[in-house]
Formats: C-alpha cells, structure tokens, sequence
C-alpha cells in the first residue's frame, strides 16, 4: 500500500465534497491526455480494473492495474489548490478548487503553492507523480 498524506485543507475539502456527492474516490489518470491527473471520481464509477492502492482522509485511491505496482510502493501528499482548471472531470472543479498529488510524503509543503510559484509550470509537472 502507497503511503498517502493530506493537508489539513485538503482533507476539509474532502470531507465537504463527500457530504455533498456522497460516496467517492481518488482514481490516477494515467491517459493519453491527463499523464498523472488526481481525478475525484464518483466511486461507483470504478471498474476491475482499478486497483486499490491507498488512502487518504478516508477515500481510497486508485489507479490503472497496469500501474499498481508503481503507485503502490512509494508514498504521496495530496494537497489542495485553489482555481481549478483542468480535469474537468474532477468533481472538485466547479468548487473552484483543484486536488493535486506529488510523490514523497509531505511533499515538502504544509499547504498548496502560490499561484506564482506555479507560473510557467503546467498542471502535470507540479503534480510530480512521474
């Protein structure tokens, strides 16, 4: 099992966004055009193919069985940023806020980045899950 930690932010936008959709999970978009996108699915939306690879606040997350191994032997911090914009499948985006997942626990951040911190940066490479 990956090892997964949150931000204190992360988690309270969690546990609003499961009292409001109810049932859901973290799934690792691993697709031709998401690369490593953290998506918040409905979890009645996974399939057999989705491998259980750990947890955080509660939700589990998922990824491709193709990729469980490598998801499953390392450890990743999930953090909240404000003003989502991509993965429009996410169920957090029209809460105005994006989920984003880096590889090492903790990350080396308490909380999400500055909006300036990420210029010139694209959505995949600040999720450093490659």
């Amino acid at each position: 099992m990956a090892q997964i930690t949150i931000t204190p932010d992360a988690g309270k936008k969690l546990a609003e966004l499961k009292e409001r959709r109810g049932e859901v999970a973290f799934k690792i978009d691993n697709g031709c055009c998401g690369g490593t996108t953290l998506l918040l699915i409905d979890a009645s939306f996974l399939g057999g193919g989705d491998i259980h690879v750990g947890e955080a606040a509660g939700v589990g997350v998922y990824v491709e069985r193709p990729f469980a191994d490598v998801y499953s032997s390392d450890s990743y911090h999930i953090y909240a940023r404000e003003g989502g914009r991509d993965s429009g499948f996410s169920v957090e985006i029209p809460y105005g806020y994006k989920f984003l997942m880096e590889r090492g626990v903790g990350g080396g951040r308490r909380s999400a980045p500055s909006a300036s911190s990420q210029e010139g940066k694209g959505e995949g490479s600040s999720q450093g899950t490659r």
